[in-house]
């Protein structure tokens, strides 16, 4: 016999292939025999509370509340007395966790083959939460993982008044949200079946790899990391860039540390604070809103418009438009070449190489070398220590005024 199911049940649960009777469960290879979706990866195990005292809600006042990490990442949402509808073949023995409520208590599901359009999954269970905790409820205070489940001729939850049932009257698989009555305990034909349970709405690998990331990364990037980053949400990069990292376009609402050298193609739109440690090259268009603090080499192609306080600390090489709106520190060798519109303090420490025109509106502050080549505008005094030379006699009669 070639096929036998309890063999091959076994077998897999120990992660071994089932191939034939003619081998012992022991000599089966092992090997990964589950086959699980990116979509079924939970990714955010690790802000699961794994004790009662994380768990803040357990009331019916508190129904569709979400638990979120210090970031705002949603994890978990708590759902009181929520009615769960029947299997499509009517014998009341199977209920499923729809989003839909039923409308009577013989409104059933139209399918038991087919998933619901609506039908909700991934429901933590105990196996989250420390040992001592593992019996509690999902209503109990303070509460815990396990489902409380009720039988009730009310049609609102508010009228629910009978005692949640015993778990050994049914199973509840918190992976697929479907609830099966042990035999003998199903509801009666006028009783609806209500549900109290913790979800999961965390991230799973498939949103990681497609829609972004959203919330806070803490770490870094060790090696090389070429590839784009693209629908990047609200949140911040606390941690660093160990190593080269090639990035095209990259869009980033909070804050950026980066320690490491960086080669940038394409648009950077920073909203937040940036702080750069180590070279920096960009080719293309850079947006930042907030202070930038730049330490080491900087090689800029394109548009910069940087909207907050510019620290740059290091060589600048920059090629292409920029406007400043706050005030600008530079410390180290700057060569520009194209428009340049400061508005706000500028600091000089070293010398400052620019070709193009220069629109100031604000205090200069110039230690060291300055060679201007093009057209100066300066609206307010220049304390000079260093040479200057400027090649433009009308810019420089108004600048000494």
């Amino acid at each position: 016999m070639s096929y036998n199911s309890a063999d091959r049940s076994e077998r897999i649960l120990q992660n071994r292939r089932f191939t034939t009777d003619g081998l012992a469960a022991n000599q089966e290879a092992f090997t990964d025999v589950f086959d699980l979706g990116v979509s079924e990866i939970y990714l955010d195990t690790q802000y699961i509370p794994t004790a009662s005292a994380g768990l803040p809600y357990s009331g019916s006042s508190q129904d569709g509340e979400i638990i979120s990490n210090a970031e705002g990442l949603p994890i978990l949402k708590y759902w009181n007395k929520k009615k769960m509808k029947g299997a499509g073949d009517g014998t009341r023995q199977v209920y499923y966790f729809t989003l839909s409520d039923p409308s009577s208590t013989s409104d059933y599901v139209a399918s038991d083959q087919i998933i619901e359009g609506d039908q909700l999954t991934n429901f933590i269970s105990p196996k989250y939460i420390q040992p001592s905790d593992a019996a509690k409820g999902a209503e109990a205070n303070p509460p815990g993982y396990a489902v409380a489940v009720y039988k009730s001729t009310s049609a609102t939850p508010g009228g629910v008044t009978e005692g949640a049932s015993t778990s050994d009257q049914f199973v509840f698989d918190y992976k697929t949200g479907v609830l099966s009555w042990v035999s003998g305990n199903a509801p009666a034909s006028n009783q609806y079946v209500y549900i109290s349970a913790y979800q999961y709405v965390g991230r799973t690998v498939q949103d990681q790899l497609t829609g972004g990331y959203s919330g806070s990364f803490s770490g870094s990037f060790e090696g090389a990391s070429t590839g784009t980053f693209t629908g990047i949400g609200s949140g911040s990069f606390s941690g660093s860039f160990e190593g080269a990292a090639d990035l095209n376009s990259l869009t980033v609402t909070g804050d950026s540390n980066l320690t490491g050298n960086t080669d940038r193609t394409g648009t950077l739109v920073q909203n937040g604070n940036l702080i750069l440690t180590g070279s920096l090259s960009q080719d293309g268009n850079i947006n930042q809103i907030g202070d930038a603090t730049l330490t080491g080499n900087t090689d800029r192609t394109g548009t910069l418009t940087q909207d907050g306080n510019l620290i740059l600390t290091g060589s600048f090489l920059h090629t292409g438009s920029l406007t400043q709106t706050g005030d600008s520190t530079l410390i180290g060798n700057t060569d520009r070449t194209g428009t340049l519109t400061q508005d706000g303090n500028l600091t000089l420490t070293g010398s400052f190489n620019h070709s193009g025109s220069y629109n100031l509106i604000g205090d200069i502050n110039q230690t060291g070398s300055v060679f201007q080549s093009g057209s100066l505008d300066v609206n307010g005094p220049i304390f000079s220590q260093g040479t200057n030379v400027i090649d433009n006699a009308v810019a420089l009669a108004i600048a000494l005024g």
